[in-house]
């Protein structure tokens, strides 16, 4: 083989490897985050008289290996939630794990929901939880009304396909209006 062949090949090999380098971590991605949302609504059957305060138990649950290390609850902005201020907000209560003594909510009336709920641990058999009882004023017309509860994490990075702990997991809200 002469020494010209040589070069190119070492050439090719080089920019393929190159290429393999530059390409490789961005084919790889992190496993969904393993996470469910539960909303039961008080009064159970989930009908409310219109203006009166409907009642939500939202529970949050870790059902993967990762730890969740910093998580948040709120409502989805995009939603009409009136006056975006629940009328009630509940102790947080973790189940399967130690409670965070930094988690706490916003005051019920100080704005729309914000709950800094902490970390929630992974691996658990049974798998850890965390419970939050909020309550929001219905609207006086209608019949029926739905938001979203929104729980995310730390670093929200929606452009990852939702493949990470930093993600949005959204849980329906419902009640009839009667």
């Amino acid at each position: 083989m002469s020494s010209v062949r040589v070069r190119r090949l070492a050439s090719v090999m080089s920019s393929t490897l190159l290429a393999l380098m530059v390409l490789g971590p961005a084919a790889t991605s992190a496993a969904p985050p393993k996470w469910t949302m539960d909303v039961a609504y008080l009064p159970e059957d989930g009908v409310v008289a219109p203006g009166e305060s409907a009642g939500y138990v939202v529970t949050i649950t870790n059902t993967g290996k990762s730890n969740i290390s910093a998580l948040y609850l709120g409502t989805d902005p995009d939603d009409a939630v009136p006056a975006g201020s629940p009328t009630y907000i509940g102790p947080i209560v973790y189940t399967n794990q130690p409670a965070d003594p930094d988690a706490f909510c916003n005051a019920p009336g100080d704005g729309p929901l914000y709950c800094d709920l902490g970390n929630l641990v992974g691996n658990q058999d049974p798998d850890a939880s965390v419970t939050v009882t909020v309550a929001f004023e219905t609207p006086t017309t209608g019949t029926d009304w739905s938001f979203n509860f929104q729980a995310f994490g730390n670093g929200n990075t929606p452009s990852d396909g939702g493949t990470s702990h930093g993600d949005t997991l959204d849980g329906l809200a419902s009640v009839e209006l009667n």
